[in-house]
């Protein structure tokens, strides 16, 4: 087991062996995949400010959380993206946001560049294992240090949401990683199993 003082070493190894699967963090010009053909460029490391305004590391989770997801809308808008050579499809994260569209990629995205900006956190494409019917599902995530503390944070799969469209975020303290899945106090986990593979 991985213990709580060793996570964050662990992570930085991780992103150095596979970045595809962790980033420890993301420049301008920084290219995240978000499947085999396609990609996004990191064009605007402030663009989450376009949410809401907050201070340097402040996180404008509710504000994530509640955008729109459709999957299908995004792939509509990789239809401008530039094809590179390899026959990837490039696309400027920021066209994405102009969609009005995120998926989980795209929420942790933007947890990732509001967070570094005063805390390390780490970027994980990863899967979730819900407890009905033991299925999993690829998604992206984040882990966030306070201090250093780390915390699982999922913008796509908040708690809650109340009728005025509130989200009571998923954040939770991490105490380990087993197998390649984060551990989290057992009142947190709410019926989740966040694993890096």
């Amino acid at each position: 087991m991985i213990s709580q003082p060793e996570i964050k070493q662990y992570l930085t190894e991780y992103a150095r062996a596979k970045p595809n699967i962790v980033i420890a963090r993301l420049d301008k010009g920084s290219i995240v995949e978000k499947d085999s053909g396609s990609a996004y460029e990191i064009d605007n490391l402030d663009i989450y400010k376009k949410l809401c305004d907050l201070p340097n590391g402040s996180i404008p989770y509710s504000q994530i959380a509640k955008l729109a997801t459709s999957e299908y809308k995004l792939r509509q808008v990789f239809s401008k993206a530039e094809k590179r050579t390899d026959g990837k499809l490039i696309l400027p994260f920021s066209e994405a946001l102009k969609s009005g569209f995120c998926g989980p990629l795209e929420k942790a995205i933007l947890v990732q560049l509001s967070a570094q900006r005063g805390e390390d956190a780490f970027l994980i494409d990863g899967v979730i294992i819900f407890d009905f019917g033991d299925k999993r599902f690829r998604s992206t995530y984040n882990v966030v240090f306070k201090g250093e503390n780390p915390y699982l944070l999922d913008a796509q799969n908040p708690l809650l949401k109340d009728k005025s469209g509130n989200v009571t975020k998923y954040s939770a303290p991490i105490t380990g990683i087993e197998w390649d899945a984060f551990q989290v106090p057992k009142e947190l986990q709410r019926g989740r199993v966040y694993k890096l593979v």
